[in-house]
C-alpha cells in the first residue's frame, strides 16, 4: 500500500503545512500554530487529534511530550513524493549558470567546482560533485602465443586500444588453432551475453577448461576500472549554521563524513546511476554518520556519454521544493555545458 494512501485529505494538508512550518523555523510544531498561521477550518483540538494519530502512525515525531510535532523521515518521504509544491528556480540564478557557460574554459574540474559553489549559495546547503566515472572497458580482441612447452603470453586488447598481458602457465605444448579458438570464447566471455556452459562447449578441448578460467579470472582484472573519479565540495560551513548541528556532538559525524572522499563517492556514484533527481532522507542513506541529513543529487553527461553527479548535503529539515529543482537545473546545465564544449 503507498504511504500516502493511508492519510486522508486532511491529513495530508496538515502534514504539508507541518513540513513547511518546521523547515522554516527549526520549532517542534503545534496544532494552534497550525490552525492560525495556515487558517485551517477546523478547531485546534481537531488538528491536535490529528496530529496525535500522524505520530502513531509514523509520519511524525514529538521530541518532548509537552511539545508540538516534527516531521519524521517517513513524513518527509511522503511530502517529498506525493506532497511537495516544486518552486522554479530564480532568474538570478538561471543568469549565474548562463555567466558561467561563457565565462568559464574547458576545465571540467573547474566547471565543476565553480557550479558546486553556485549550487551552495543558491540552496545555502553543501553541494558536492563528482567527475564522471570511467566508462566500462570492452575486449576487442584476446590472443595467444605459446613461449615454450610451460608457457603462453595472453595478449588483450582494449575497446579504448590499451593493451594489457600477462604470461600463463599451461600443462604442455597447444596448438595454433587451439590458442585462436580460446581467444575467440574469451571475447564472447568478456561480454557477458552467452551463458558459461555454451562458452565451456565452444572450447576446442575439455583439457582447456583450466586454461579458459585462468585467463577468463586475469580477464576481468584487465576490464576492473580504475578508480580515478574525483569529489568537489563546497559550502561546508552552510551545514555549521544549521540549528540541528550546534550540539558538537551531531555536527562531529557529519563533517567526519564530509572530509572522507571514499564515501562521498559510493554516494555520488549511486546518484550517477540515476535516471532523474533522488532524494535520500536521514535513515534511508547508506552512511549511518548522515543519518541526520538528507541527500539530493542527480546525473550530468559529459560529450563521451560517462557519467558524473552533482548534488546537495544538508539536514533533513532541508528546503526540498527548492533543493529539488536547483539540483534538477544544475545537473542539466552541467550536461549542455559538457557537451556543446565537448567536454569528456
Amino acid at each position: 500500500m503507498v504511504a500516502h494512501l493511508e492519510l486522508d485529505p486532511r491529513k495530508q494538508t496538515i502534514l504539508k503545512y507541518v513540513v513547511h512550518d518546521y523547515i522554516a523555523t527549526a520549532e517542534p510544531v503545534a496544532s494552534r500554530t497550525l490552525v492560525l498561521r495556515y487558517q485551517l477550518q477546523v478547531k485546534s483540538a481537531t488538528v491536535r487529534h490529528e496530529l496525535a494519530e500522524m505520530s502513531e502512525m509514523g509520519y511524525l515525531r514529538q521530541p518532548h511530550t509537552s511539545a508540538g510535532r516534527i516531521p519524521s523521515d517517513r513524513g518527509y518521504r511522503v511530502y517529498v513524493d506525493y506532497l511537495m509544491p516544486v518552486e522554479k528556480p530564480s532568474p538570478a540564478l538561471y543568469e549565474k549558470v548562463e555567466r558561467l557557460h561563457h565565462r568559464i574554459g574547458g576545465e571540467l574540474e573547474e566547471i565543476l567546482i565553480q557550479t558546486c559553489r553556485i549550487l551552495a549559495g543558491a540552496t545555502k546547503y553543501t553541494a558536492v560533485a563528482s567527475t564522471p566515472q570511467p566508462e566500462a572497458a570492452s575486449v576487442r580482441q584476446v590472443v595467444f602465443t605459446q613461449l615454450d612447452k610451460r608457457h603462453v603470453l595472453m595478449v588483450c586488447v582494449l575497446n579504448d586500444s590499451s593493451v594489457k598481458h600477462r604470461i600463463l602457465d599451461v600443462p604442455g605444448p597447444l596448438k595454433s588453432s587451439q590458442l585462436a579458438a580460446l581467444g575467440d570464447v574469451l571475447v564472447g566471455a568478456a561480454s557477458g551475453e552467452i551463458p558459461e556452459q555454451e562458452l565451456l562447449a565452444r572450447l576446442p578441448s575439455p583439457d582447456l577448461e583450466q586454461l579458459y578460467r585462468r585467463a577468463a579470472s586475469v580477464l576481468k582484472e584487465f576490464l576492473r576500472p580504475e578508480p580515478t573519479e574525483t569529489v568537489f565540495v563546497e559550502g561546508t560551513s552552510y551545514m555549521v549554521r544549521q540549528p540541528e548541528f550546534k550540539d558538537g556532538e551531531k555536527l562531529e559525524p557529519v563533517l567526519s563524513a564530509l572530509e572522507e572522499r571514499r564515501c562521498l563517492l559510493e554516494m555520488m556514484r549511486q546518484a550517477a546511476n540515476r535516471q532523474d533527481v533522488v532524494v535520500t532522507i536521514g535513515e534511508e542513506s547508506p552512511e549511518p554518520r548522515l543519518k541526520e541529513c538528507s541527500f539530493v543529487a542527480a546525473p550530468y553527461r559529459v560529450s563521451s556519454g560517462s557519467i558524473g553527479a552533482i548534488g546537495v548535503i544538508g539536514p533533513t529539515r532541508m528546503e526540498y521544493r527548492i533543493a529539488v529543482p536547483t539540483v534538477g537545473l544544475m545537473a542539466k546545465s552541467l550536461s549542455e555545458m559538457f557537451c556543446s564544449m565537448g567536454i569528456g
